[in-house]
């Protein structure tokens, strides 16, 4: 199972991201939620229930009005979704991460390996790939790109669903992977590659920067926060529509900056 969020639509009612049988949104619209969530957090209180999640706004846009300009707001939504995988995934590629917070929280201070045998510990995933992996091998200490956590999360789509099909053309560069296939970017990744070079003669990306468990995935959903660039790329200006995890390009009927007409 994965954690999956976008930024989505604001909405007054609030939906149930997912399905469960222990926890609810305890509460009737957003506005309710941001004012429990806001007294909580200034009185150190809490809800028995553990039933009120921390879901921010956040302004994501300003829409151009007649002589207004109208804030876009936009709603953190996520979700668990679950997927079965192609392959094995074998424990023993997992160890307990070095976590001194878990372990000095008690009276007495726990080894990793008695740790282990608790409710609290994180794991992480040996990052070696398949072809490189012998479990014998130390825990690898150099830097790595595309991984085993690569492949795996490879497999799991999007809004859209596993029917996705999506393509990456940001400011009219076609995103490829690093064999330089195409790249359907409707399912997770987080590296990615283009046809030219950049400014520091690099082709490489990686769309989580620092993050080494972020993914992204490119979506149709409607309900996805959109944003809006006016870019220029071969002498043409385009209409750009990008989200979080939607990256969507159309051209604009005008060559002309100032007549890109942008919502």
């Amino acid at each position: 199972c994965y954690l999956e969020g976008a930024w989505t639509e604001s909405q007054d009612k609030i939906a149930e991201p997912f399905a469960s049988e222990r926890h609810h949104i305890d509460a009737d619209s957003w506005m309710d939620l941001h004012q429990k969530m806001n007294f909580i957090v200034n009185s150190g209180q809490k809800n028995n229930l553990e039933n009120l999640p921390m879901l921010p706004t956040a302004f994501r846009a300003m829409k151009d009005g007649n002589d207004t300009f109208e804030p876009v707001v936009g709603q953190w939504f996520y979700r668990i979704a679950c997927k079965r995988l192609e392959n094995d995934l074998p424990l023993s590629r997992m160890r307990v991460v070095n976590d001194v917070h878990n372990q000095f929280r008690q009276s007495k201070p726990s080894t990793l390996e008695q740790l282990k045998s608790t409710r609290s510990p994180v794991y992480e995933f040996n990052p070696t790939a398949d072809a490189y992996y012998d479990p014998v091998d130390p825990w690898p200490k150099g830097k790595w790109q595309r991984d085993f956590l690569d492949y795996f999360m490879g497999q799991l789509p999007g809004f859209d669903g596993p029917k996705g099909d999506l393509q990456d053309a940001a400011f009219g560069y076609n995103v490829v992977n690093e064999s330089g296939d195409r790249l359907n970017t409707a399912y997770y990744t987080r590296y990615f590659s283009l046809a030219k070079k950049d400014a520091m003669g690099n082709t490489g990306r990686k769309r989580s920067f620092n993050d080494g468990f972020l993914f992204a995935a490119q979506t149709t959903n409607k309900k996805v926060s959109p944003q809006t660039v006016c870019a220029e790329f071969d002498g043409e200006f385009i209409d750009q529509m990008t989200a979080d995890d939607k990256l969507r390009m159309t051209e604009c009927e005008s060559r002309s900056k100032d007549d890109c007409d942008i919502e």
